[in-house]
């Protein structure tokens, strides 16, 4: 993590200037602020929190989001499912494939993003829905909502592995009757 404390919006510790820098001229006097996610080196997730003393200074922390990413990437669900996030517009921000990240992925169009982010908008949304993954095959999919950072948590699973033990335990009781 890297830190910068400025008294002002001006000179930070490395010498620029960041006083059109959002973590500057968005903080609010003791209410933490949260960056969109960036991305270091082109796959490793990043965003910063800044917080404003009431003497108008703010400091400023650069918070790497690889532990984040390492737990959501690596939740199995079955033998395909699997988890990722996405930011308040959508852009895939953590995901196992980091080419999906690597490319600037947006899913916003998927009916359970579009659903999160509206819901996020005062609409209404289901947790668990069916939905679509990026290649068009039917997923089940839970949601849960970050709204302090504007996130979207999506864990998702194929239809057929989903409902697979329905379909085994419908087979069985027509074999039966």
């Amino acid at each position: 993590h890297r830190w910068h404390c400025a008294e002002s919006p001006g000179k930070g510790v490395a010498g620029n200037d960041r006083s059109g820098d959002p973590v500057f001229l968005k903080p609010k006097v003791d209410q933490l602020y949260f960056s969109p996610v960036f991305f270091v080196n082109e796959s490793e997730p990043h965003m910063r929190m800044a917080l404003r003393a009431g003497s108008g200074g703010v400091v400023v922390a650069d918070i790497t989001l690889k532990l984040i990413r390492d737990v959501v990437s690596g939740i199995k669900v079955g033998k395909a499912g699997l988890a990722y996030a996405v930011d308040s517009e959508g852009n895939l921000i953590i995901h196992p494939d980091p080419t999906l990240l690597l490319n600037r992925t947006n899913l916003a169009s998927l009916p359970q993003v579009k659903a999160a982010l509206g819901a996020a908008g005062g609409g209404k949304s289901k947790e668990i829905t069916v939905g679509r993954d990026p290649s068009g095959g039917k997923v089940l999919t839970a949601t849960q909502s970050i709204p302090s950072l504007g996130w979207h948590v999506f864990v998702e699973q194929p239809l057929g592995e989903a409902f697979a033990p329905l379909y085994s335990s419908i087979l069985r009781t027509v074999i039966l009757l």
